[in-house]
Parts: C-alpha cells; structure tokens; sequence
C-alpha cells in the first residue's frame, strides 16, 4: 500500500480543480511530469500492517485541513484556535512521518544491524553464529560475511515484527506535537507569484549555514526559523506572535528556494506555470 508523507490534502492545493493534477520537477534529473495526486509523495508499505497509526494521523490532521484551508484563503486562519491547532497539527505530522526520517532510518539500519553481529562475532565463531541461525554447519573464509548477512536479515525482519518505523513516526509526531504547542503562527500570503511545496515540505533552516533541514545538519534545535507552504499562495511559519504579512517576489523566490534546498528529491507546483522550467534553469545554472 502507497503511504503519502505528504498529505494528499495538502498536495491538492496545488491543483487547478478538485481532482485535477498537480506537476513535479525531480530534482535529480530535472524532468517533469504531471500526473493525479495520488501518485506523488508516497513509499510503498513503509508502515506495514499499522492501520491505526494512519486512522489517527487522518483524525488528527488530514480531516480537519480543508476547514483550516478555508479560513487561511478567507485570511481568518489567525481567528480560530481550532484551526491554527490543526495547522501545528499539520507542521509536527510532517516533520515526523517525512521522507527525511525514512532516508535517516534507511541509512542507520544497516549499521545498527552491523553492531549486532560485531558483538555477537565477539562471542562465537562465524561457524556457531551460522549453526544457531540457519542449522547449518558452514566453515571456511566465506562464514564470516554469511553470518553477518544473516544477522543483518533477523535484524531487519524483527524491526518490521515490531512495527519499528511506525513506532519510530508516532514517537517523533508527538516529540514534535509538544514542540510545536508553545508556538503561534505567522501567515506570509502572495499576491502574484506563488509558492512551490517540496516533498519534505517542513523547512528548518538555519541562517548561518544556509543549511535546510535534518538531512543538511538542520534538525529542530539547530533552526532559526521552521516554516512550511499550505498553498499556492500560503506559506506559515512558527513565531512567538501571530500576524499576517505580505510575500512580495522576493520573499516568495527566497521561500521556494529554501524549499528547494530542503527537498528530498522532488518539488510540486501547478500545472502550466512555468516553476519547474524556472527551477530547473535555475540548478542547470549552478552546475
């Protein structure tokens, strides 16, 4: 099953209608495409079998967006405490369940998974280890490797047993829900030019390193500013007061570039207005 870690709520903000297609720009291979949303932003059971964290993201967050949409495009968002809750809602359910701590999972695994068969090499012999995991007896300089192949697969197949990465979500969605809490928020609405959503659309940035999210060295405590796109014309960051300013075409340029910095792999915009070829000239011109 497709798993968003980007809301498809959220993604359908950029579309022209309903159930219209959103456009992306890869930004590996600066190719575009536009396609409906459900085909974007998404990993294949990277929650396998949790049906009840997915139900209480959806209850939490997803369900209560559009109502919060209506009051940021009516410029009431500000108004409602309910509302501006489930904005903060939105921000902490990104940051957690996000393509950044999939790819920091991804990495780390196998190197945990390494520990555990460094440890256990320390006790037994590549023979032993291989006897207990597999009930065969193999000698010689291959054994070695095998055994740590083999604990690296339990060690993979008992994560999924206990929902690892799941647990993993749900910890860092309420890790996030309490930092998020003390915070209001500031509105930054364009009048002209619009902005781009990125597939890690929760930006932390720093402004001494230029650096943008987890994945540069940018994790909650290193951020000057946390901000996130809920629309074409929307964008809101955490602050100590709300208000609502307007983005003129530099803050927008500045914004959709710190996205862009912030991403994983891909962008989106609306169809037929030219972001992507924009963006993409722009990172060929930097080559």
């Amino acid at each position: 099953m497709n798993q968003h870690l980007v809301s498809r709520v959220l993604l359908r903000r950029w579309a022209n209608h309903k159930k219209g297609p959103i456009s992306c720009l890869d930004l590996n291979t600066l190719a575009q495409h536009t396609d409906r949303v459900e085909e974007f932003a998404a990993i294949p059971d990277l929650i396998p079998g949790d049906p009840l964290a997915e139900r209480r993201w959806s209850n939490t967050v997803e369900k209560r967006l559009p109502h919060a949409f209506q009051l940021l495009d009516a410029g009431k968002l500000l108004e409602d405490d309910q509302a501006v809750a489930t904005v903060k809602a939105c921000i902490a359910l990104h940051w957690a369940r996000s393509f950044t701590l999939a790819e920091m999972l991804k990495t780390l695994q196998p190197a945990y998974a390494d520990r555990v068969a460094d440890r256990m090499l320390a006790q037994v012999t590549p023979t032993a280890l291989l006897d207990a995991l597999t009930g065969l007896t193999i000698v010689g300089p291959g054994a070695t490797e095998l055994a740590r192949a083999h604990v690296r697969a339990a060690f993979d197949e008992h994560l999924d047993q206990v929902n690892f990465t799941g647990a993993q979500c749900s910890h860092h969605f309420e890790a996030a829900q309490e930092r998020v809490e003390p915070f209001q928020l500031e509105v930054w609405q364009a009048s002209e030019d619009e902005f781009l959503l990125a597939d890690v659309p929760v930006a932390s940035c720093n402004w001494t390193t230029g650096a943008v999210g987890p994945l540069n060295g940018v994790a909650w405590a290193e951020a000057d500013a946390i901000f996130m796109p809920l629309g074409p014309r929307h964008v809101v960051a955490l602050s100590k007061q709300p208000r609502h300013q307007a983005a003129d075409a530099s803050t927008v340029i500045r914004l959709n570039s710190l996205q862009v910095k912030g991403a994983y792999r891909t962008i989106f915009f609306r169809p037929d207005t030219g972001l992507g070829d924009t963006i993409a000239r722009a990172l060929r011109g930097q080559a």
